[in-house]
């Protein structure tokens, strides 16, 4: 520590952090969602409205976890992703989720709406 502040001096790695700029995925990636046609034709392509996804419900992944990198997810929305198998429901993944169960079936409807979740 230095001084009587009580506050420690920035250490070099710290400093560097700085440095560095934020990236954003280029705006082709984030808006491109036309290569993810769904290849089974009994998935249901219309978007729900919000608050109308039903609990018994099943997801189905319409992209690989190779190609996820591509879109631009949160830490909340790609954690659901990763519980979306094409068996659970709605209501089990409420369960899993372990968040607030608004909150989820939001992260829920926007994935389905960007593409890349279908409901099955």
């Amino acid at each position: 520590m230095s001084g009587s502040s009580g506050r420690r001096a920035p250490r070099k790695a710290e400093k560097d952090l700085g440095r560095f700029p934020t990236l954003e995925p280029p705006t082709s990636i984030r808006r491109d969602f036309s290569h993810l046609e769904a290849p089974v034709s009994h998935f249901d392509a219309t978007p729900p409205k919000r608050g109308s996804l039903a609990l018994s419900a099943v997801l189905v992944r319409r992209v690989g976890s190779g190609d996820l990198s591509r879109f631009a997810l949160d830490a909340r929305a790609g954690f659901l992703l990763s519980l979306i198998d094409g068996d659970t429901t709605v209501e089990g993944l409420l369960d899993l989720s372990a968040m607030p169960a608004d909150e989820t079936r939001r992260l829920l409807e926007d994935l389905i709406r960007q593409g890349l979740v279908s409901v099955r």
